[in-house]
């Protein structure tokens, strides 16, 4: 059976949501953004999609999160939000240190916390060296509308192909400019 490590990217700054901190600690309908985004994660690596799909033939072994070290404390009184709201017992570890099975609290879901990066690319790269699973599920924790079935489709895709992503097709029209060529105006469009 694969394993799974679900790894949540949260060092981000809020500078371009205009906040004057971390946007994932701001308050959405009562909680943390955070929360929304973990309870989502949470409740889809738990439990199925729907009763009627197939079981994945996966386990999920933990959720790395990557967070700048100065919000350690407030991400830790987020997770002790959900484990009382869903009464979903969490095990919360530190660092590289791994959570081997005879520590492991029998119903608990491990969640690591580790240093994010000065990039959101850097923070991913931080939290997949610690992540153990055989598939690592890449989810931004400014992200909270996540469904159960979403989550199990790619995960499906991933363990048949090697990998997955979640796309969209673009529906609006993008335009590529240069700066630098426009001689009546700040813009020059290129390609359409």
């Amino acid at each position: 059976m694969a394993t799974i490590s679900v790894v949540v990217p949260a060092a981000g700054c809020g500078a371009r949501a205009g906040l004057s901190g971390n946007k994932i600690l701001a308050p959405l309908q009562g909680r943390p953004l955070l929360w929304w985004t973990l309870r989502a994660l949470l409740l889809s690596v738990r439990q199925p999609a729907e009763p009627s799909a197939p079981p994945q033939a996966a386990q999920y072994l933990e959720i790395v999160i990557a967070a700048r070290r100065d919000e350690w404390d407030q991400i830790r009184t987020v997770l002790s939000l959900l484990d009382h709201d869903l009464s979903c017992p969490l095990q919360i570890t530190e660092g590289g240190c791994d959570v081997n099975s005879a520590e492991r609290q029998s119903g608990d879901f491990p969640v690591r916390l580790v240093e994010g990066g000065e990039t959101r690319q850097q923070s991913v790269g931080n939290a997949v060296r610690h992540a153990p699973g055989d598939f690592v599920l890449v989810h931004d924790a400014a992200r909270p509308l996540l469904s159960g079935e979403l989550t199990a489709r790619v995960v499906q895709a991933a363990l048949r192909d090697g990998a997955a992503i979640v796309a969209l097709p673009v529906s609006d029209t993008v335009k590529l400019v240069d700066e630098t060529a426009s001689k009546d105006g700040p813009f020059v469009v290129n390609e359409t």
